[in-house]
């Protein structure tokens, strides 16, 4: 983690807190972390058609307050498999671009299980307007469930100073 260092006026011998220069986000050291957003769903979304791409639920929004920040994206998607070989994959969009595919990953066994896909994606978004994040996922024909009460899938949104 950065530290960061005050420089105040006054006298040294007391910390006053008028003091004090206030902190914003454009005096902070390049890789700090500006802000922090995270997005939750546990609603169920059902796929059995080969090749459709479904939304998830699994979307967040951010307003960088610089366009020379990145957004360093995490999500972790839980995903049921209720059939022998089957398998699903991941897709990340900043509104309806689509960053990266990260393809088929899973259970490949006989019987229902879950596995969890975690991922990270740092952007460079240029801009200071609000940004929406989503997840979309797909599947090779097999039924598959994203999502379930007991596991919550998860997006966070870091904007880091650039």
């Amino acid at each position: 983690m950065a530290l960061t260092k005050l420089n105040f006026g006054g006298n040294q011998q007391a910390l006053v807190a008028s003091d004090i220069p206030t902190l914003t986000t454009n005096k902070m050291p390049t890789g700090s972390v500006l802000q922090n957003v995270q997005s939750t769903t546990t609603t169920a979304v059902e796929q059995t058609t080969q090749g459709v791409i479904v939304d998830t639920g699994l979307t967040a929004t951010i307003t960088p307050t610089s366009s020379s920040s990145k957004i360093l994206i995490t999500f972790t998607v839980h995903q049921f498999v209720t059939s022998s070989l089957g398998a699903g994959g991941s897709i990340l969009l900043r509104g309806s671009t689509s960053l990266r595919d990260y393809g088929y990953g899973g259970y490949f066994g006989s019987s229902t299980a879950m596995y969890t896909n975690t991922h990270q994606y740092l952007d460079s978004p240029s801009t200071t307007s609000a940004t929406t994040y989503k997840v979309q996922f797909y599947t090779n024909g097999y039924r598959l469930i994203c999502q379930y009460s007991s596991y919550p899938s998860t997006i966070t949104l870091q904007e880091i100073a650039g």
